[in-house]
């Protein structure tokens, strides 16, 4: 699989909330996104310890945060609360709507999901991401 990834120039990333992942997972992740960081074929999303609603709360603070940083009160800053102002902020912003790949996506409240597609496999391997060999 890591041949794969990195023959098909799969850019692999992580939302949710890493900074909760134990170190050694979260190293693994930093590592395969820091040697997939230049590619541009597909992007593959690990969504881990992630929850839709706490992405959401995450976007409106971090547009609250920027509004008070340009010095706007609360009723002005209450005033850029929009879809398109939260969406600017999500954890995927500027990127396509994701494809879902998992037996729980009915549980799966990604905000961007709603627009993105499904793709479920009936088995899951295991899957190391690291430099790839030869290197």
């Amino acid at each position: 699989m890591t041949q794969q990834i990195h023959r098909q120039r799969v850019r692999v990333q992580a939302i949710g909330k890493l900074k909760l992942l134990p170190a050694s997972t979260l190293a693994a992740i930093c590592a395969a996104r820091e040697a997939t960081a230049s590619y541009n074929g597909m992007v593959l999303t690990i969504a881990v310890a992630y929850g839709g609603r706490e992405e959401i709360a995450d976007a409106v603070q971090a547009l609250l945060y920027e509004e008070m940083r340009k010095g706007a009160t609360l009723a002005d800053a209450i005033e850029q609360i929009t879809p398109a102002a939260i969406n600017r902020h999500l954890y995927m912003a500027g990127s396509p709507d994701p494809i879902l790949s998992s037996g729980q996506v009915e549980r799966f409240d990604c905000p961007a999901s709603c627009y993105g597609r499904a793709y479920i496999a009936n088995s899951i391997s295991r899957m190391s991401i690291g430099r790839p060999s030869g290197r």
